[in-house]
C-alpha cells in the first residue's frame, strides 16, 4: 500500500512540475543593460557563482565581451548574475588627507619646538619652516602614494531576480516524501 501511494505522489510531483506556469519576468531594456566602456575593468560573477575579471572590449544586448588573461572571452547575458565595475581611487582626495596631516604635523612640532627650546632666533624658525614644509610635501606623497595603491569596485548590473519553487520527490529506503525549494 505504502509503494502505491509513494508512486502516485511521485507521479503527481513529476507531472505538477512539468506544467507549472513560469513566473513573472520583469521587462528589461536590452539596449543598455550595462554601463561600461571599452577598456573598463570588470569583475562579472555567473550564475554559478564563479567570478572572471577582464577588460571590456565590446557589449551588445545580449553578451559581454572581456578580454582575460586567458584571451577574450564572451559572456552571455543570461549567464550574468552581477558585474562590478573596478576603478581606480582618485589621487587628489589622497593629497589632500596627506596634505593635512602634514601641516598638523608642522604645527604640532613648531608649538613642541617653540616651548622646548625657546626659539627666538630667525635662523631657527625658519628651519623649523623648512622642516614643516618637508613634514606637509612628505605627507603630501605618502597620501597620494597610498591613494594609487586602492581600487575601489561598484556594482553596475544585478540580474533580475530569479524567483521559484522547485518540488521534487525525495525517496528513501523507508520513506517517501516531497521536498520544496524556494529561492528568491
Amino acid at each position: 500500500m505504502t509503494l502505491i501511494v509513494g508512486v502516485g505522489l511521485l507521479a503527481a510531483l513529476t507531472i505538477f512540475e512539468s506544467i507549472r506556469i513560469p513566473p513573472a519576468v520583469e521587462p528589461v531594456d536590452t539596449s543598455a543593460w550595462l554601463a561600461a566602456a571599452a577598456g573598463d575593468t570588470l569583475i562579472v560573477t555567473d550564475v554559478t557563482g564563479r567570478e572572471l575579471s577582464g577588460d571590456v572590449i565590446g557589449i551588445t544586448p545580449d553578451t559581454l565581451s572581456v578580454w582575460t588573461p586567458a584571451g577574450e572571452l564572451r559572456i552571455d547575458r543570461g549567464d550574468v548574475r552581477l558585474v562590478r565595475h573596478r576603478f581606480a581611487d582618485p589621487l587628489g582626495d589622497g593629497t589632500s588627507k596627506g596634505l593635512w596631516a602634514g601641516v598638523a604635523s608642522a604645527v604640532l612640532m613648531y608649538v613642541a619646538a617653540q616651548s622646548e627650546l625657546g626659539i627666538s632666533d630667525m635662523a631657527e624658525t625658519v628651519s623649523l619652516g623648512a622642516m614643516a614644509g618637508i613634514l606637509v610635501g612628505g605627507g603630501m606623497a605618502i597620501g597620494r602614494g597610498v591613494d594609487s595603491m586602492v581600487a575601489s569596485e561598484r556594482v553596475i548590473y544585478r540580474a533580475p531576480s530569479r524567483s521559484r519553487t522547485t518540488l521534487a520527490p525525495l525517496l528513501s529506503k523507508d520513506a517517501i516524501g516531497a521536498g520544496v525549494r524556494v529561492t528568491w
